[in-house]
Order: structure tokens, then sequence, then C-alpha cells
């Protein structure tokens, strides 16, 4: 894929922030298109120069607060043999994975669908006395009310341990 195949509202629609969460926490690295931290919503000029306004960036705040934490937790960096990754059981629709090193983890949920979605309780290697932090929300949990959070249509959730 390339960046002629369209901008992200083209391809992705209403999942393209969604999208961008998986494929920065994921292990391997992430790629941004120019312009996509600014909100770019047209296709660049290929062989011509093109200008992107950089006054406005409606997007800085988010893809800022997800590179740092990709920069900064233990558990996202690549290579590292010591950290786990460990696939979520989650009903259709949702996509959830931790990333854990030396107890530090990270919770990735992606909901692809229209409708509100719940994950179901299962184990994980978060240690329950472990209380945790919504990056994007700001708000404290404990592992147990994480699990009983539902997560947007078309939205996500990311959840770090707090240290």
């Amino acid at each position: 894929m390339n960046s002629w195949d369209g901008t992200e509202a083209e391809r992705l629609g209403a999942l393209a922030q969604p999208f961008a969460v998986l494929t920065a926490l994921l292990p391997g690295m992430p790629m941004l298109y120019s312009g996509q931290e600014a909100g770019l919503n047209r296709r660049l000029a290929f062989f011509d120069r093109d200008t992107i306004k950089w006054d406005e960036l409606p997007l800085e705040a988010f893809y800022t607060k997800l590179l740092q934490l990709k920069k900064r937790h233990p558990a996202l960096r690549n290579g590292d043999p010591a950290s786990n990754f460990q696939r979520l059981t989650t009903p259709d629709g949702l996509y959830g994975f931790v990333r854990e090193k030396n107890g530090s983890a990270v919770i990735v949920l992606i909901n692809a669908t229209a409708e509100l979605l719940t994950l179901p309780g299962q184990k994980t290697c978060i240690s329950p006395q472990k209380g945790l932090f919504d990056v994007f929300s700001g708000e404290q949990l404990t592992l147990a009310q994480a699990k009983a959070r539902t997560v947007p249509a078309h939205g996500w959730r990311v959840l770090r341990t707090r240290d």
C-alpha cells in the first residue's frame, strides 16, 4: 500500500484513528504519511510540488500521545525478547492484545464495528493488583473495572499499568 491508494479517510473512513492506534502499538514500526498528523483530507500531488497546511493540526495531540507511548513504554519496544505479546479472546469485530515486560503492560482494544462492544472477562498476564490508566481519557481503573468497560463504536481503548 502507498499513498496512491488514497488518504486514510478514503481507505478507512471512521476506522482511520483506531487503525492508527493498532499499527502504532502492534510489534513493528508505525508509518505516517506526509500530512497525516495535520488531518490532511486530500491526496498530495505526485511529481509536482504540493503544500500541506501546517497552521492547524487537528490530530497533533492524538499522534503525540500515541507515539510518545510507543517510544517511552518498555513493553512496546521493538525486538525486545523480554517483552510478551498476548492476543485477547474477543467477540467478532473487537481486536485486543496485551504487550507486557517485567510487570509493566499495555492493553489495546480496537472496535471495528458500528456497535458498542464489551471485552469478556478473561485471564491476562497483568496482575489484578496493578492499577490501570486510560492513556487517552486519563481515567484510572482497576483491572476488574477495565474488563467491564465498553469500547465505543469505531473506537479504541488503550490502558497501561500504573507503575
